[in-house]
Parts: C-alpha cells; structure tokens; sequence
C-alpha cells in the first residue's frame, strides 16, 4: 500500500494543534499549534519536522482563521500538505466510543452529549465542519477518548443510581485520556516484558490517573463527564452530588454553579491565582494559599492512585506524563515521597534531569516519565480504519 498523508486535529476550547503524518512509516511532515484563540493576542508557531519554521504573536479570531493561518503557512513554507485523510482525537458522542469514521450520524451523538462535554464537543463540531469546508472530498475519522477504557469491568463502570438511569441515558463511568493513557501502555510494553501492572498518572490542564493490567485499561479517574476524579486547573474535580441542591437552597442558580464547577474551581479556585500549576509554584512559601492548592492538588492525586492500586493487585511502573506530569519535578517529588508503602523510590538527580531512558526511581518500581504523543495513537487508529 502506498503512503498515506493522516493529518491529525486536537481541538481545545482556545487552542488548536495539528501534526501531519505520512503513514504507516508514522514520519512527522510537519506540526502547528495554536493558543489564545479569540484574542487579540493568539500564538501562532509551526514547524516541519524537528525544524522550527516560526513562532509568532498574531490575531486569531475563531477556528476558521486558525486553520487558514496553518494552511496559508504550510504553503508559504512549501510544506506539501495533501490530506489523505483527517483524524480527530474527539472525547464523547451518544453510543459512539471507538475509532469511527465520520458521517451525519457521528456528528448528530456528539451534539447529543454536548452538554456533557461542552469544552470539548463543540470546539471539535466546529472545526471539523471548517475542515469538511475547506477539504470537502477528504474523509474524517473521529477516535473516541472513551476507546482504551472499554475493557474496564460493568460492575466499576456503574454508579450507585437506579439502574433505569443508567440504562435510559447512558450514566456511567466511560473514562478518558484513552489515548495518552494507551500510548504510555504501549511504549511499556515494548520496553518491559514484565510490565503488567501499571498506574499512568495523565497530569496536565486536566488529569486521570489509570490502572493498566496487560494492556488493558481496568479504571480511569474519570467518570461520566471530564469534571471528575483529580481537581484540574479550573474544573472541581469530584464532587458530593449533595453539594449542588445544597447551594441551590441557599440561593445560587443552577448556571452560576456550573460556570463555578467548570471555569473557576480546581487549581484556580483554591489558589486564588491560577490555573496552572507553573504560577502557583512560583508562589509557594509566598502565598499561603498557593501552598494549600499545591497540597490539595497531590492529595487529590494520591486518592486516585490508591484506587487504582486497589484493582491492580500490584505494580510494576508508575508514570508521570501530561504538560504538568512531564515538567513539574517538585509534584513528582511529592507525589513519590508519599508513595514509599507502594514500592516507589524516586532518584532525586533523575527528577530534576530526567535521563534518556526516562527513568527516574532508585530501584523498586520502575518510575517514567514518559513524554505522551496522543496524536501519533490517533494517527495509527485513522490510518488503520481509513485504508485497512
């Protein structure tokens, strides 16, 4: 079969990132990304290959000049940008939970459950419309982040609700970061024979921590919605469902709460400064309550990860991966330091300059940090359903 052009789309509420693939060989062509989208301010940077080709302040209004920014790019630096087809790391839609290629239908579940993944559903409704627009006759495939987690048992999928609820509308626990979670299962198991039992820690904007037994995805943090399990950096987290009505009663109205739980809770809502995690550690030991969302930040790690150790029945690897996963030595470190009871000693020189393979324990449980490439899983799933 000859080569494929795949060009992958990660869609976020102000951002926008593209990596053009040729596949199978999985060679990167070239890659932009987008930030601030919607302000005055946008970030604009691309490069082909390894190469950087620029990095840039500009204006960006919506998703449609985003996209004609990289293909106007694209072709003023003679980057040979063909479609063959375009993938999309998509969240969730009404029955659909695998790697599907896109069609009416496909787009009518995801407006189904919009609401229940509105930072996600309707940035990529968009941009998937811009680029059925711009390239009409080029096929679309939607991977599903529920996708790795189908392997996780029914009975710690179900929430203690009348089963007609679940059954009638769906209401359980789907789990997400499928593909940076498989990504770190894969990348183990072609390194370790014995790496069976792994907790993945996905640390960044938001985060899941997942238990992988053999490959297999066996729990997620996440439940129904991507407000839950860890707090993120402006989303709750979980949260005692008698907190809502309580509020109510006390009169809050149900949109003020939600805007609450989803834009001004997590990192930011308990620090008071941000929502990322590189501002509130500039501020420890200055701003007391950067501290406490340090604190409640690994606490909330620390709950998921015992969770997960519950249903594995032991550990072989521990992963850190996600924008903070990956960059934050001081949470890794205090992450590990509470972890001693579970076989984890971190090498505190390998923390604070991650070697080549790595790794960074001191024996014991192997300890990674693992830089994720969720676009590289996406690419090898669209390529798979698209031309196989």
């Amino acid at each position: 079969m000859s080569s494929k052009q795949v060009l992958v789309c990660n869609a976020g509420s102000t951002s926008l990132k593209f990596r053009l693939f040729t596949m199978p060989e999985e060679k990167v062509i070239a890659s932009a990304k987008i930030e601030r989208i919607g302000s005055q301010k946008s970030w604009f940077s691309m490069s082909a290959g390894d190469a950087l080709l620029l990095e840039e302040e500009v204006s960006i209004p919506d998703y449609e000049s985003g996209i004609a920014r990289f293909i106007s790019e694209a072709k003023k630096h003679e980057v040979a940008l063909a479609p063959d087809v375009l993938g999309f790391k998509t969240v969730l839609a009404d029955g659909y939970f695998g790697v599907h290629k896109v069609d009416p239908l496909v787009l009518d579940a995801m407006r189904a459950w919009q609401d229940v993944a509105p930072a996600h559903n309707g940035p990529y409704l968009a941009v998937m419309k811009s680029l059925a627009d711009t390239w009409p006759e080029v096929p679309q495939v939607a991977l599903f982040e529920t996708y790795f987690h189908r392997t996780i048992p029914e009975p710690r999928r179900l929430y203690g609700i009348p089963l007609e609820w679940s059954e009638a509308y769906g209401i359980k626990r789907y789990g997400y970061h499928g593909t940076s979670h498989r990504f770190v299962s894969e990348t183990l198991g072609g390194a370790f024979d014995d790496a069976t039992h792994i907790i993945s820690c996905h640390l960044g904007g938001s985060g899941s921590i997942s238990a992988i037994l053999n490959g297999e995805s066996i729990s997620n943090s996440f439940g129904f919605s991507l407000q839950t399990g860890v707090m993120h950096n402006n989303r709750a987290g979980d949260l005692d469902a008698f907190i809502f009505p309580f509020l109510m009663r006390r009169g809050l109205t149900s949109e003020a709460i939600e805007k609450a739980l989803t834009k001004e809770s997590g990192l930011l809502g308990v620090s008071g400064i941000s929502g990322d995690l590189r501002d509130i550690e500039e501020q420890l030991d200055i701003n007391p309550r950067a501290n406490l969302a340090f604190d409640v930040y690994v606490e909330h790690v620390l709950r998921e990860v015992g969770s997960a150790y519950a249903v594995l029945g032991g550990l072989t690897d521990f992963v850190f991966t996600g924008g903070i996963g990956e960059n934050s030595p001081l949470l890794r470190a205090e992450v590990v330091s509470k972890l001693s009871h579970f076989g984890l000693r971190l090498a505190d020189e390998k923390n604070i300059e991650v070697p080549e393979d790595r790794r960074i324990d001191d024996g014991g449980v192997r300890i990674h940090v693992i830089n994720t490439n969720e676009e590289l899983v996406v690419a090898r799933e669209v390529y798979q359903c698209q031309f196989s």
